[in-house]
């Protein structure tokens, strides 16, 4: 099979896994609501029965093997010899679970897969037949009649607690296939169709009678009225075993199937348009800047207005386009976070999940991505970080621990972060875990900075024994290569007893964004332009210097100055005479509380050449070897230029600066 193909398949998979999620968190929510909780469960079967098709069309052989186990658990739940109960969702929740993370190593170039899944299936099979109710006690003219499967649905309705009822109708002969099905369609819609028979009691030959049998949340003489309609209708109530049941509140209406609306297309097609859109885009702009100086000057204004029209438009269009690459978070969010309650009731932990930023749309090439990162970071707060509630009741906390999941974007940077109240990074444990592995020697204590790095090493765990969530040490390394690939940076912070937090921070994919274009040491360099508030012209003598630090004065504000070619590390002589000067509002890099503040700086350039409206391309895993630069950029004339991070570079100028202090 061919890459594109595989990819094709793949594409299928995950959708059809997240539809699992998404019917599954549905199906939990419809307690008591019989049929549509029935009609949701037949979905997720249906889905779960394409997804071992596709992935066994595929090749992808475990992925259709866990999929083929997941649906004969939903057939156990769909006649009945499953109950609907906690454990049934525990169980439905792992295999689709299973399946994802199946499916991601399959996308990573490997098939693997674990039958354990299937032994917890059987497991609940097991338990549950041995606990399902009796059937009713019913006329031996309907309890004869009914085959296996019938059987199974009645006592899926017993477990619902459904009034059972014998409903007998005759229907000429002629339209008795409309009229039969408008009443069998009104009694699925309020329960469930358990057998219908042809009635043999008609004395009339132009007619046809029928008996059916089902179960439903109505009281009679709610459904005689439902059934109103069809006045040929009689309706018996029967027993159904279960004394003094309460009566559910009326099922809300399913959602209607709708046709798909929407087309595929692959990123490198994707990539294609939006790269012609915006070649079409400076072409355009081009071509008005050449007419607008061969006109006079009288001739201009209706120009101009054309001009921005077109430009305006163009520039729409080419948004529009880049944000068709752009995915909603939610789904890699909830997946992580299912992904930690399962490892939290493997665990016995009592925890709390949360999200921040699940509607933010991010470039898709960085959703996948981070997609495994944030899964390793969940677990490994999970089985690592939060105690066991008996652990923190002993240390003053709740019970119950706390994981929050969250993401930000700003500055053409995405950052995530997974933070817990646990136990904290203690820097002992690290110290003994390394001595264990004959990393350090007995008896030395690793200083905090130290033990944090030695967390992302290959092998490295601090976990006493393997257990089904974490233990083999292989999370974190995960974590820092895989984020590395994206080109961003993984950053901890911690507290003993207090809690951890992790940080991812991906430079952004693909990009629209209004830069401010300067030239430093013969090159051209754009920053975002929204960062720049002022831009000034100054003599050398009006900079202030304090030994290495120079500042000046701005609007009677005091501005720490830096030039350009410092941040840059070019090993060029600073201009004197006149300096062009960019006056920014920049983002502080996070404090130790996590709080962020906008701080003022003034940074010198040799030449500012205007505003101009870039797409900004990622530089991919060589990000990581430029700190400080997000992307590159391709400006009007067809020159390159490269996207900097200023506040990143303010920031590891100035940790330079303090060290050398320190030296």
């Amino acid at each position: 099979m061919d890459a594109r193909t595989q990819r094709e398949f793949l594409v299928d998979i995950e959708e059809l896994v997240e539809q699992l999620f998404v019917d599954t968190e549905e199906l939990r929510r419809l307690e008591g609501q019989g049929p549509l909780k029935r009609e949701v469960l037949a979905r997720i079967f249906r889905h779960a029965h394409s997804l071992k098709g596709v992935a066994a069309t595929a090749g992808f052989n475990h992925v259709s093997e866990l999929a083929h186990q997941t649906e004969t658990l939903l057939d156990g739940a769909r006649s009945g010899r499953i109950a609907i109960e906690d454990a049934f969702f525990e169980t439905l929740e792992e295999a689709v679970n299973a399946i994802s993370e199946s499916l991601s190593t399959v996308a990573g170039g490997t098939d693997t897969g674990s039958a354990a899944f299937g032994q917890r299936n059987h497991e609940v099979d097991a338990q549950v037949v041995a606990e399902l109710a009796s059937p009713p006690d019913l006329p031996p003219d309907i309890a004869l009649l009914l085959n296996e499967s019938e059987k199974q649905l009645l006592l899926a309705a017993v477990r619902e607690s459904e009034n059972l009822y014998l409903v007998t109708a005759e229907f000429d002969v002629a339209v008795f296939d409309k009229q039969f099905h408008e009443l069998r369609t009104m009694l699925t819609e309020n329960g469930a169709v358990i057998s219908s028979m042809p009635s043999a009691d008609s004395s009339r030959p132009d007619r046809v009678g029928f008996r059916v049998f089902c179960s439903s949340h109505l009281e009679p003489a709610e459904l005689r009225e439902l059934l109103a309609a069809c006045p040929q209708a009689t309706i018996k109530e029967l027993s159904n075993g279960t004394p003094g049941r309460s009566v559910a509140a009326a099922p809300r209406a399913a959602p209607a199937a709708v046709p798909s609306s929407s087309v595929r297309i692959g990123i490198e097609d994707l990539d294609r348009l939006i790269s012609a859109s915006h070649e079409l885009l400076g072409q355009t702009m081009t071509a008005l800047d050449l007419i607008s100086e061969t006109l006079a000057a009288g001739s201009r204004t209706d120009l101009d207005n054309i001009d921005a029209q077109i430009r305006q438009s163009l520039v729409s269009l080419e948004e529009q386009i880049v944000q068709l690459r752009m995915v909603s978070l939610d789904r890699v969010l909830q997946r992580a976070v299912r992904a930690g309650r399962v490892a939290a009731r493997v665990s016995g932990k009592e925890i709390e999940f949360s999200t921040v930023g699940q509607h933010l749309r991010i470039d898709k090439l960085v959703c996948d991505a981070i997609a495994d990162p944030l899964l390793h970071l969940v677990r490994n707060a999970v089985d690592q970080g939060i105690e066991t509630p008996e652990e923190r009741v002993r240390a003053g906390k709740e019970p119950s621990g706390a994981v929050r999941v969250e993401a930000t974007s700003a500055g053409g940077r995405v950052r995530f972060l997974v933070s817990d109240d646990g136990r904290g990074i203690d820097p002992k444990v690290v110290s003994q875990a390394a001595a264990n592995l004959g990393l350090i020697e007995n008896g030395i204590l690793l200083s905090s900075e130290k033990s944090l790095r030695l967390i992302f090493r290959p092998g490295f765990s601090t976990a006493l024994s393997v257990s089904r969530v974490s233990g083999r040490g292989v999370g974190l390394a995960v974590v820092e290569s895989a984020v590395e690939r994206a080109g961003g940076a993984v950053r901890v912070r911690t507290q003993v007893g207090k809690g951890t937090e992790f940080e991812i921070r991906l430079p952004a994919t693909l990009g629209f964004l209004r830069a401010l274009v300067f030239v430093a040491g013969g090159y051209r360099y754009c920053v975002d332009a929204h960062q720049v508030i002022d831009q000034i012209e100054i003599e050398a003598d009006e900079i202030h210097r304090a030994g290495s630090r120079e500042s000046l004065r701005w609007h009677d504000v005091v501005l720490p100055l830096v030039g350009i070619h410092r941040l840059l590390a070019q090993s060029i002589a600073e201009p004197s005479g006149r300096l062009q000067v960019l006056i920014c509002k920049l983002p502080s890099e996070a404090s130790d509380d996590g709080d962020e503040r906008d701080d003022l700086h003034a940074v010198a350039v040799d030449a500012i050449e205007g505003i101009q409206e870039v797409l900004v391309r990622s530089l991919g895993r060589h990000a990581a070897l430029w700190p400080g630069v997000l992307g590159a950029a391709e400006l009007r004339n067809g020159s390159l230029a490269l996207v900097l991070d200023l506040p990143l570079l303010l920031t590891l100028a100035q940790a330079e600066e303090s060290q050398s202090v320190l030296d």
